[in-house]
């Protein structure tokens, strides 16, 4: 394997060498190894990591944040496999990234699929994932499904993969914020938590505390979270599958336990297009501008 020297990582990064020694010296990244003369020497997959450094703070990131979700992101990647790690499948040639992402779904390829999530989320960024990726893979996923092509197997393995993906993005940047705190949630009768892991990686990224609860949550014990952890508000995702005169009456009956002090936010395929009982963003960039109102409140 060749080393490359500073100036060479700098260049190819395009991250000053200041930059880079700064880094080192503040977070432990880059780790250089060091030649008996003192020379910082790295290896090649340096850059690869230094680039989605870059992606996560364009989007947004702490650099102190976008440096430990990428080394956790390494570390998981490096550590060790029951079975040999096999190498992503080269793309066809005019095969575009969403029908290279269902091939390995069809093939139930859980290393290939987190390879190209890891790299696809450092090229875009967090936000930029969500929204060029994540939406549109799993609106795929849920068509292929309906028509045929993917199996009720296939369904479920893409739904796991991509959420632990997820959560795996949000969870170590939510246990480092200091802001104010949100329940993320779905409904009685809403096994769909896709949706809320969005909003919940989106939520963290913005500075927010998240406790998150998951599905099928019943209102009571939703609004008795929020009071215990003094939240600012619960985030509600809701599906397609729900009905909407019954996601009506969860949202009223939500408000009615949390009382007026705590706002409720809704968003999803299923969420109501207007109700007095909770704030609907209607995108993931909304709801990240609401999330930074929540600061200056």
């Amino acid at each position: 394997m060749k080393l490359l020297g500073i100036g060479a990582v700098s260049e190819a990064s395009g991250i000053p060498i200041d930059t880079l020694r700064t880094w080192e010296r503040r977070y432990g990244f880059p780790a250089p190894q060091r030649t008996n003369g003192g020379q910082r020497l790295y290896g090649p997959e340096t850059i690869d990591r230094l680039l989605a450094v870059k992606g996560a703070m364009a989007n947004g990131l702490q650099v102190s944040r976008a440096v430990e979700m990428v080394t956790l992101e390494a570390e998981f990647s490096e550590a060790p496999h029951p079975r040999a790690r096999r190498e992503v499948v080269p793309p066809r040639p005019g095969q575009s990234w969403l029908e290279r992402w269902l091939f390995f779904v069809t093939r139930l390829d859980g290393d290939s699929l987190d390879q190209i999530f890891r790299r696809d989320h450092g090229l875009l960024g967090t936000m930029g994932f969500l929204n060029e990726r994540a939406g549109p893979f799993l609106d795929a996923v849920g068509e292929a499904w309906a028509d045929g092509r993917l199996t009720v197997a296939n369904e479920h393995f893409a739904s796991e993969r991509f959420r632990e993906f997820l959560a795996g993005i949000w969870w170590p940047i939510a246990a480092e914020n200091n802001g104010p705190t949100v329940v993320c949630a779905t409904m009685p009768g809403e096994h769909h938590q896709l949706g809320l892991q969005m909003a919940a990686a989106t939520l963290a990224l913005a500075g927010l505390r998240v406790v998150f609860l998951g599905e099928n949550m019943p209102p009571q014990d939703t609004a008795l979270a929020a009071q215990m952890t003094t939240a600012a508000a619960v985030v509600i995702s809701v599906s397609r599958a729900m009905e909407p005169p019954t996601v009506r009456r969860q949202l009223h009956e939500l408000r009615v336990a949390l009382g007026h002090r705590i706002e409720i936010v809704i968003g999803g395929a299923g969420a109501p297009a207007a109700d007095s009982a909770a704030i609907a963003p209607g995108s993931l960039n909304n709801l990240a501008a609401w999330a930074e109102n929540l600061f200056k409140t």
